[in-house]
């Protein structure tokens, strides 16, 4: 079994993903990352955004110059992040660190919860790669 195959059957993933949605309405999905195989200390998740809902619930607004050079890529829905502030106005700077963290935070509570038996937990730990806009 490859490693994103371990990873998808992975029951912590499960819990991960089912927990980010319920929070966060406005997450679509979380996907093993396409840089899973180049990391072998960390476990790399794609968070997937609604973006119009996105926006909408923390009332922030794509900057302009990301919305014109990167206009393809947000048609598409291929435009990914690591750090979200840097696609947003200057304004919306704090609310997207505030968004980010409690999604961080969100991921390690799952991740020490003893709830989880040991064999069901991704391995090695996982951690945010990318967030992309859908």
């Amino acid at each position: 079994m490859n490693r994103r195959d371990q990873v998808l059957s992975s029951g912590e993933y499960k819990i991960i993903k089912k927990i980010l949605r319920r929070e966060f309405p406005y997450i679509k999905d979380v996907v093993p990352s396409s840089v899973l195989d180049d990391y072998k200390s960390v476990t790399f998740l794609d968070i997937i955004l609604d973006t119009p809902t996105f926006e909408k619930a923390l009332g922030v607004q794509m900057s302009n110059v990301v919305k014109n050079v990167y206009k393809d890529d947000i048609e598409k829905g291929t435009f990914s992040t690591s750090y979200i502030p840097s696609a947003y106005r200057r304004e919306d700077k704090e609310v997207l660190i505030d968004f980010e963290d409690e999604v961080s935070e969100t991921l390690k509570r799952i991740m020490r919860s003893s709830v989880v038996p040991d064999e069901m937990k991704i391995r090695p730990r996982a951690d945010i790669s990318n967030y992309v806009f859908n």
